[in-house]
């Protein structure tokens, strides 16, 4: 698999000046860092479906008044431990003493991590971020 950001040209450059042509490439080889792609593994979970199929409901473990008095008001317990049962099944997480960190997006994302790895104490120094345009916040109505 190759990661690129390049569009239209050899994603393998080296400092010398030799290149990998995109020809030896499959069209499946390639991850867009740039924009993301959600059927980069579509094969994978094709055939995983059956196995892999899990249903939230969202009547029953979301809300728009879960914990008032939780950092991550809008996640209801339920919802936590639901993802925490999730991920401790399947494996792919450390859990145990660990948080769950939500977003409506990367940039989102990013920025609770940031709060949420930030210092207690204050500091007289602000922290710098670099965020790429556009920021797609979220929207309550």
């Amino acid at each position: 698999m190759v990661v690129s950001t390049i569009s239209g040209s050899s994603p393998l450059s080296y400092s010398n000046g030799t290149t990998i042509p995109l020809s030896t490439f499959s069209s499946n080889s390639f991850v867009n860092v740039e924009k993301g792609d959600p059927v980069a593994f579509r094969s994978y979970w094709e055939k995983m479906r059956e196995e892999c199929t899990i249903e939230i409901k969202g009547d029953e473990w979301m809300s728009y008044f879960g914990d008032t008095n939780n950092l991550c008001w809008y996640m209801v317990p339920q919802m936590r431990d639901a993802i925490l049962r999730l991920h401790d099944m399947v494996g792919n997480a450390v859990t145990k003493d660990k948080f769950l960190v939500l977003g409506t997006g990367s940039s989102q994302l990013y920025q609770a991590l940031l709060y949420a790895l930030s210092s207690l104490e204050p500091s007289d120094r602000p922290i710098n971020v670099v965020a790429a345009a556009p920021y797609y916040s979220v929207i309550f109505l």
